[in-house]
C-alpha cells in the first residue's frame, strides 16, 4: 500500500472533515482571487479550482498526489501550491494551498480548496481603528 507524507495525511483529515459539515454549497465559479486566500479558507466547487495570478509572481506546484484513497468509491487527487517569483529578487507572498479533486465512482469530481497558509487578517487589524 502507497504511504504518503504526514503532511498529505493532514490534508486527507481537512477535506474528510469539510465533507462531513458540507451542505451542498459551492463556488459559482472555480475561480480563486488573491483576496481571498485567507488562512483557514476552505470551499467547495463543481469547476475545476483555477487560482488567479499577480503579474510579479505565479503559482508553483511543489506536491501532487493521485489516486488516495478517502472511503470506499472515493479517491483525491491533491495538489500543494505555493507562490513562486517570476524573476530573481521578487518578494512573494508565503501562502500554502491545498488543491483536491474529489473522485466518486463515474461521476463528475467535485472540488476542493483549502487555504493553509495566507493572509493573515491580524495584520489589518488597524482599519478598526480608523473606523
Amino acid at each position: 500500500m502507497p504511504r504518503w507524507s504526514n503532511e498529505a495525511d493532514f490534508v486527507l483529515w481537512i477535506v474528510k472533515s469539510a465533507l462531513v459539515g458540507w451542505r451542498g454549497e459551492a463556488e459559482e465559479s472555480g475561480v480563486i482571487e488573491e483576496g481571498r486566500l485567507i488562512s483557514g479558507f476552505q470551499s467547495f466547487a463543481y469547476d475545476t479550482i483555477i487560482l488567479k495570478k499577480p503579474q510579479s509572481w505565479r503559482w508553483n506546484l511543489t506536491l501532487h498526489h493521485r489516486n488516495i484513497p478517502l472511503a470506499p468509491n472515493i479517491r483525491v487527487e491533491m495538489k500543494k501550491m505555493v507562490p513562486r517569483g517570476r524573476s530573481t529578487g521578487i518578494t512573494v507572498p508565503k501562502y500554502r494551498v491545498w488543491i483536491c479533486d474529489i473522485h466518486k465512482d463515474q461521476q463528475n469530481p467535485l472540488h476542493f480548496i483549502w487555504c493553509q497558509r495566507g493572509l493573515d487578517l491580524r495584520d489589518f487589524s488597524f482599519f478598526t481603528r480608523l473606523c
